[in-house]
């Protein structure tokens, strides 16, 4: 989700927003692989879920919601994780415009700091979320080699 930094010029907001779209795009280009392992592996588990009681559908509902309870809450844990390198962000980008006061080049400069800050604890961040669900998998050891 983008916030976006009231006050100061529509120039300005602009520079923010260009940096932002990047920010998004360079995580879901990068990331999108071990999203998508993710997924296939909870796909596999409801899978196996059904092959284990086929003859059962409250054993394998009740198998598929515990995995189901499993995604919302590691995507709950993810994006509070997220949100909070969000608002230092934010912190940082509103800490830029009062100290620039307009300056188009300045505030580029400052942000680009932001960004990188931002850039580091996200990456961080969806890295450790990743190890700790996919290490095990020899697919992740795969996509760990291209970091």
């Amino acid at each position: 989700y983008q916030r976006r930094v009231h006050g100061g010029s529509a120039k300005l907001d602009q520079l923010y927003q260009s940096r932002y779209r990047d920010l998004v795009m360079h995580f879901r280009e990068f990331f999108t692989p071990h999203y998508n392992l993710y997924q296939k592996i909870n796909l596999r588990e409801k899978v196996a879920c059904y092959d284990k009681n086929p003859k059962s559908p409250d054993k394998y509902y009740d198998c598929i919601t515990i995995i189901d309870e499993r995604l919302r809450n590691n995507a709950s844990n993810l994006q509070k994780k997220l949100g909070r390198a969000e608002d230092e962000n934010l912190s940082c980008v509103t800490k830029c415009k009062e100290k620039v006061q307009g300056d188009e080049a300045k505030y580029e400069s400052c942000i680009s700091t932001c960004f990188t800050d931002l850039k580091k604890k996200g990456s961080e961040t969806y890295l450790a979320f990743y190890d700790s669900i996919l290490s095990k998998d020899p697919e992740y050891k795969i996509l760990a080699k291209f970091r």
